[in-house]
């Protein structure tokens, strides 16, 4: 799987990204975020900085040929993950979410059998766009909301769904 967060402990690439700016900041200047995997902090990849886009895609293409990976399934692109109000490059009518886009075209330039963890925009993307967990359970909060989302999610123009 791949995430657009680089944790402080991968020293070489933290390094890396922070000295060119790669990670989203706030307005404040701070670029750090905690993620669910994260226990030491992060910096959230800045997508719409085209020298990091092409920096991180060019990352994740050398472990794809290097591994033989058919695809990969992206997480954490949701804008509510990166540093609280965002300063991003490009149409601020867009942002936050602008990130999430640039992070989803990532996705999509990986073909159609890749995943995705959210989406924004992106109906046009041949990817597979994963839903929500839910409980193994009967009531709404479980298995009577797996039809209802597929179907809300189709309604809404994406056609390629991963149910979890």
């Amino acid at each position: 799987s791949a995430h657009p967060f680089i944790n402080t402990e991968c020293t070489s690439a933290y390094s890396e990204a922070i000295s060119r700016n790669f990670f989203v900041k706030s307005r404040s200047g701070d670029t750090q975020v905690n993620w669910w995997n994260s226990k030491v902090g992060a910096g959230h990849v800045d997508f719409t900085n085209l020298e990091a886009f092409n920096w991180f895609k060019d990352r994740l293409e050398n472990l794809k040929n290097d591994f033989n990976i058919d695809a990969f399934m992206f997480y954490g692109g949701e804008s509510d993950l990166q540093p609280e109000d965002p300063v991003l490059r490009g149409g601020q009518s867009l942002s936050p979410s602008l990130n999430t886009l640039k992070y989803l075209e990532v996705a999509a330039s990986f073909g159609n059998s890749s995943s995705v963890g959210t989406g924004w925009s992106t109906q046009d993307y041949n990817n597979w766009l994963r839903m929500p967990d839910f409980d193994s359970r009967w009531d709404e909060s479980g298995l009577k909301s797996v039809i209802p989302t597929l179907l809300q999610l189709n309604l809404n123009g994406y056609g390629f769904i991963q149910p979890r």
